[in-house]
Formats: structure tokens, C-alpha cells, sequence
């Protein structure tokens, strides 16, 4: 996801089309999904399995070749049933990090354990339903500044099925401490996602609260189709990595796909953001999440903001690769 302050549309847009080219003669080809170089897909596939994903920094050198140097790389692995059970991470600092992703009983995802190192991963999940929809999550952060952090999450319903409210609290060792966030939707009669209000309540030598107030397109997404096919586990991943502790003040599409897919989060839209402290202030962003697809729809590559993981907030490029089996 991108969003950026309404003044600055047009030097930012520029600046996704340079995200989003790729060379002449790496474009896919009529008939042919995969580029020049690359093992081409069966012809007669039954599932289309993300195999590798690449993570590039889409204003450095390395925009319009990502293959050559990409910042980070994630290798999937698939058991017997096609179910994710493994991604290898890839980067320059740390080529070795392993996610493992365990299902219950009713092929649900229930345990996510993310950037395992010894003696233990860096984060937690565990996943809870209640009449086979999801409940809470239970995240542990073992590795953080703020020492060993506890968040839970808890998703409610209205009548109709649709998620209508997300509360997050989260405490570390410093019990100075504290974030309380909380979600809410507004929909259409159609169910469809009207607004979503955000609030992040902290404390740190006093109360502050920051709202933001998102409002997506109303177009559709082609994007929402391809994504939402990939794996529950990886689409976990992607709402991590953008928002840290799926606290999504940023704008949180990939938590919100998470969690209510058929909402189709991704795309365009415009937030309003609110400061609340000691003095109080307004500003208005739009976001956009520009893709390229495949010529069999699936989609190739993909740009959104990243928070926590990498410490700071960046506008990531991702490119998919796909097996067909």
C-alpha cells in the first residue's frame, strides 16, 4: 500500500510508474505468464502455487531489475496437501530466518511462529475460532525494544457475518507502556466496507491518541482476486510486516484482507488522519496499491508501505512467482 499527502499525488505517481515498468523485452509475452529465463507454467495446471516472492525498494537502482538484487527474498514450501508450512527469508543481513505455519485439526491455521532463530522465533501466533471463524489472536514479540511484548487481538461480527470491530492491546516489560487500539466498520446496506475508524491510545508520560478514518475506493481492485487466493499463512505475513503487532495505524490493508477477505481492501482510497495531544491536527493522504498481472491474472508484482519489522515505515515493490502443478 502508498499513500501520501493529497499535494504530492503527481510526484509520487511518477514515481510508481517507475515501480511498475519493466523492460521491454522482460514483459511477458501473449501466452507466455512467466518472463524470458523462467521455467515456463504448465499448460495444463490444476493450482497455482506462489512459490517465491521478492521484496525490492521501488525508488533505489534496483527498481526495473529486481531480479539482480532484490532487498529480500521468501521461499514457500507446501506439505502434501498444498497447505504453507515453511518460508525460508532471504536477505542481507540475516539469509537464514524460517517461518513455520502449523494447521488444527479442521485444516485451519492455528500457530504461525515468524523469523525463528535460536533459541526462539522472534514472533508468535496463535490463532483461536469460535464456530470455525476467527476469534483472537494471541502475538508474542520475543525480540523488541520495549523487552517481551504480549498483543491480543480480538475480532467481532455483526449479524450479518462481516467483521464489525478489531480491538489490539498491547503491554511490553516497560509497563509505562501501553497501547489499546481499536477498529471499527462502517458498511453499506450491501455489506460492503463504507469507512473504517482507527484509534491508537498509548501511554508514554501521558495519554495521546492518534485516529485515522480510511475510506476505500470504491472500484474494486483486480489485485484483491490473485492475493486472496495466495495462502492465509503468507497473506499473515504481508499484515505483519505492515503493521508490526497488527496495530494498522498506517492504513492496515493487508490486516484487513487478513481478516475479511471478501471486504477486498486492496486498492485506492483516501485517510484522514487525526493528532490529538496537546494540540489538535488534521491531515488528508490518499493511498494507492498500483499492480501488474500476469496474462493468466495473477498477479506479478505489487507495491504497499511496511512498518515494524524494518524498524521504520517504506514503500516496498513485491514481485510473485508462481508453480503451476
Amino acid at each position: 500500500m502508498k499513500f501520501v499527502k493529497l499535494g504530492s499525488v503527481l510526484l509520487i505517481m511518477s514515481c510508481i510508474t517507475l515501480l511498475t515498468a519493466c523492460k521491454k523485452d522482460d514483459k511477458p509475452s501473449p501466452g507466455q505468464t512467466n518472463p524470458p529465463g523462467e521455467t515456463p507454467d504448465d499448460t495444463t495446471p490444476k493450482v497455482n502455487l506462489l512459490t517465491k516472492v521478492q521484496y525490492f525498494k521501488p525508488l533505489s537502482d534496483t527498481a526495473a531489475n529486481p531480479e539482480k538484487a532484490p532487498l529480500y527474498l521468501d521461499s514457500l514450501i507446501y506439505n502434501e496437501k498444498k497447505e504453507l508450512v515453511k518460508i525460508i527469508e532471504g536477505s542481507f543481513s540475516n539469509p537464514s530466518r524460517i517461518d513455520t505455519f502449523i494447521y488444527n485439526d479442521a485444516g485451519k491455521l492455528s500457530t504461525v511462529l515468524l523469523g525463528i532463530n535460536n533459541p526462539e522465533p522472534t514472533f508468535s501466533f496463535n490463532l483461536q475460532y469460535i464456530n470455525n471463524r476467527l476469534d483472537s489472536i494471541i502475538i508474542i514479540e520475543h525480540v523488541s525494544m520495549m523487552g517481551t511484548g504480549r498483543n491480543q487481538l480480538k475480532v467481532t461480527y455483526d449479524t450479518n457475518d462481516k467483521v464489525a470491530s478489531v480491538t489490539s492491546s498491547f503491554g511490553s516489560l516497560h509497563p509505562s507502556l501501553l497501547f489499546i487500539h481499536t477498529v471499527k466498520y462502517t458498511r453499506e446496506s450491501s455489506g460492503s466496507v463504507k469507512s473504517i475508524a482507527l484509534q491508537l491510545e498509548y501511554k508514554e508520560g501521558g495519554t495521546n491518541i492518534t485516529r485515522r478514518t480510511i475510506t476505500p475506493s470504491t472500484d474494486v481492485s483486480p489485485a484483491n482476486a490473485s492475493l486472496n487466493a495466495m495462502p492465509e499463512g503468507y497473506r499473515l505475513l504481508m499484515a505483519q510486516r505492515e503493521d508490526m503487532t497488527l496495530c494498522p495505524m498506517i492504513g492496515g490493508q493487508a490486516l484487513f484482507n487478513f481478516l475479511s477477505p471478501d471486504d477486498k481492501m486492496f486498492g485506492n482510497g483516501t485517510i484522514r488522519a487525526d493528532y490529538i495531544t496537546n494540540i489538535e491536527s488534521s491531515e488528508d493522504f490518499t493511498y494507492t496499491s498500483p499492480a501488474v498481472f500476469n496474462t493468466d491474472n495473477t498477479i506479478r508484482t505489487f507495491q504497499y508501505i511496511e512498518s515494524g519489522s524494518r524498524g521504520v515505515n517504506e514503500v516496498y515493490g513485491i514481485r510473485f512467482h508462481y508453480n503451476k502443478q
